[in-house]
């Protein structure tokens, strides 16, 4: 068996050899390969474990630090939910601020003394309660309503007795307790003399209160006075405006603010619809009197009578009184009458006037008498407000019978029980068109248009007698245009 093997020569040994140590020196190459990548690696894990770890350091760290700033995070949000659940379940809040120099209240209640300021501060109240129940579903429940009133008492006394109210002027104290006395947020104050002590407290009042996260609505009573447009406006741009509600007092509320478009609140009878009217009685030369004429007026600072004739009234912004229709002179007076002096005070702005009678029995209204005549209506001969007079005696009162309410109410001197025919009703009419707009005169646009009573151009027109004589009482431009 082992001679069928063939020998193994020399040469064949030699080649086996060298295939085995070709083979090995392939494993050893292979095997110092695999350790020198071995040890690379190992370069790489000890560096990898090295940045690992600073990795679960940073990590560790950087969870603790997450952990303590979530739970200040929590302590903090717990905090506010705190507060914001105080805020929602304390009362809101809603403020009225009323400029009580230029918003003033009825003749009614101001008679009534005590029980009169009761009363207008319930009325007042029960207004807005409505008001915001029915407009932005706020129940009485949900908020307390605090009432601020700002006036210049003695300034506004005085204007109420030279407008002949002098019943009103003498139950003014006791009206004011008794606002003040009708509820523990309702207050009625005195500022002082000034016009800009009021303006600047009601201002103050309005800029803290509307930026109060408490405050839902405020009512503002002071839109007869563009002095607080700006900052209306001022508070609009902030984001403010949802909070403004408008209280006016005067039927007319002021150019500027009523631009604003805010919501408004107009509560029927709670206010005088129109300004004081203060009527004066200018004197000729040899002091005999000369007919009545009458001015509407703001209340503002009082200044201490002057020596003569002459005292200060305790009115300013005077709307400027129309010419009077030239008539019969009063016997021993000149052919002119004396001119109604007017000087401006530099110290407060208070315009100083003629002498006001503190006893005049009613405070006049526009009346017919100072217009001039309009033309004759459906063929009559006589002016419309010359057939008035011969008619009824007092005339009828134009606000009573053409718009529907007058200010004066029992204290007006025209009469309001007439049954008037249609003829009456179209005399009544025409009479008030002889009368200029007091918009219009002073240059602004009257809100009434067409509706309103009185006239915006000239009845006569471009044929109007009194116009060469320069005493007509549409003296603004483009009244006498056809």
């Amino acid at each position: 068996m082992n001679s069928s093997t063939p020998p193994v020569t020399d040469q064949a040994g030699n080649d086996i050899e060298q295939v085995v140590r070709h083979h090995f020196l392939e494993i050893v190459g292979a095997v110092q390969t695999l350790l020198d990548g071995k040890k690379a690696h190992d370069a790489v894990v000890s560096e990898l474990k090295a940045d690992l770890d600073i990795a679960n350091r940073g990590f560790r760290s950087l969870r603790e630090e997450m952990i303590e700033r979530q739970a200040v995070w929590e302590r903090e949000r717990l905090s506010l939910q705190a507060r914001l659940a105080a805020l929602q379940n304390a009362e809101r809040r809603v403020v009225c601020l009323i400029d009580g120099d230029g918003t003033i209240f009825s003749r009614d209640l101001l008679a009534q003394g005590t029980l009169g300021g009761q009363a207008a501060a319930r009325e007042l109240s029960r207004n807005i309660h409505e008001y915001l129940d029915h407009t932005f579903q706020m129940p009485p429940s949900t908020f307390t309503l605090s009432v601020f009133v700002f006036l210049h008492k003695k300034g506004l006394m005085e204007a109420l007795g030279r407008a002949g109210y002098t019943t009103e002027k003498t139950k003014f104290d006791e009206f004011l307790a008794g606002f003040n006395q009708a509820g523990q947020r309702f207050v009625m104050v005195d500022v002082g003399a000034g016009k800009e002590n009021a303006d600047s407290k009601l201002k103050a009042f309005l800029h803290d209160h509307v930026r109060s996260p408490q405050t839902s609505k405020i009512f503002f009573g002071a839109s007869h006075d563009n002095g607080y447009t700006p900052d209306l406006k001022s508070l609009i741009s902030d984001g403010y405006g949802h909070k403004l509600i408008l209280l006016p007092g005067y039927t007319e509320i002021a150019y500027s603010i009523r631009e604003l478009e805010l919501d408004t609140l107009l509560i029927p009878n709670l206010f005088l619809a129109d300004k004081l009217t203060i009527m004066r009685t200018p004197r000729s030369t040899n002091n005999m009197p000369l007919p009545d004429t009458d001015t509407s007026y703001d209340i503002a600072t009082p200044t201490p009578p002057t020596p003569g004739r002459r005292r200060s009234a305790s009115v300013a912004a005077a709307s400027v009184p129309l010419p009077e229709t030239p008539g019969p002179q009063v016997p021993g007076t000149p052919g002119k009458k004396k001119k109604k002096q007017r000087k401006l005070s530099k110290s407060n702005n208070v315009s100083e006037v003629d002498s006001v009678s503190d006893s005049i029995p009613s405070p006049p209204e526009s009346i017919m008498v100072l217009s001039p005549a309009p033309p004759p209506i459906n063929g009559s001969v006589a002016p419309a407000h010359v057939l008035l007079r011969n008619r009824y005696d007092p005339p009828p009162c134009q606000k009573h019978y053409l718009v529907g309410m007058c200010p004066f109410k029992t204290g007006c001197k025209f009469g309001h029980t007439y049954i008037l025919s249609v003829q009456d009703m179209q005399d009544l009419a025409s009479a008030a068109k002889g009368i200029p707009c007091k918009e219009i005169i002073k240059g602004r646009n009257c809100a009434m248009g067409e509706r309103c009573i009185y006239g915006h151009k000239c009845p006569y027109g471009p044929t109007c007698p009194h116009l060469a004589r320069n005493i007509c009482h549409f003296k603004n431009a483009g009244m006498h245009e056809t």
